[in-house]
């Protein structure tokens, strides 16, 4: 019995359930943080990380798969991006205390695939634009759009709350900590993430060889 006579046990599992309760809240939004900076941190390296310079690319020619597969390779040497990764892992680990981790961790991964691999992909188009004028000028105007309505969801009161309450890493927070018999809701989720990633790598490859063949 603790001071209040309240048993020490029920008040230990109610502030369990109200940590969770918590930690589900606040989820949407580190897994959010961590896809805003998966697709910021290749577009701020200047769009497409080429491992291998374009003037070796002559004599030496790689595939467009394999220079795109190298600049994923370097993403997780991003100091920012390895300290987003903690963050998720340890928000992943305290949500999926109702579940079953191991579903947990897949859906995660299959998460950090899918956002790196799109944030990869964003970038050499990006990098292609840039090679022409009328490209220079569409990446300067979408920025500026994209910086607008940041303020704007800053400065308005109550939009950055109306906007995290609707945004997709619910779902994903949703299959994270889904519980044994949501088994349905984690696989679609999960299987959805894993397609993204794939059809990422492919477009990338694409989009990577299109930028690489563009005249500078």
């Amino acid at each position: 019995m603790n001071q209040n006579g309240q048993p020490v046990a029920l008040v230990t599992g109610t502030s369990s359930g109200m940590g969770l309760h918590t930690a589900v809240e606040l989820a949407p939004a580190a897994f959010l943080g961590f896809a805003v900076l998966a697709i910021i941190a290749p577009l701020t390296a200047g769009g497409g990380n080429e491992v291998v310079p374009p003037s070796e690319l002559v004599p030496y020619p790689i595939r467009p798969m394999t220079q795109f597969l190298g600049g994923l390779t370097l993403a997780p040497l991003n100091l920012v991006w390895v300290l987003q990764l903690v963050t998720l892992t340890a928000e992943t680990s305290y949500v999926s205390r109702g579940g079953s981790g191991w579903r947990a961790a897949l859906t995660a991964t299959a998460f950090v695939l899918a956002t790196t691999v799109g944030g990869q992909a964003l970038a050499w188009w990006v990098a292609g634009l840039r090679q022409t004028r009328n490209g220079r000028r569409l990446v300067l105007a979408a920025g500026a759009g994209l910086l607008v309505a940041a303020f704007a969801a800053v400065r308005v009161d109550g939009l950055a709350h109306s906007l995290l309450h609707k945004t997709p890493t619910r779902t994903i927070v949703h299959a994270v900590a889904a519980r044994p018999d949501e088994t349905a809701r984690w696989a679609v989720t999960t299987g959805a993430l894993l397609l993204a990633a794939v059809v990422g790598l492919v477009l990338g490859a694409r989009v990577c060889g299109w930028a690489l063949r563009r005249p500078t």
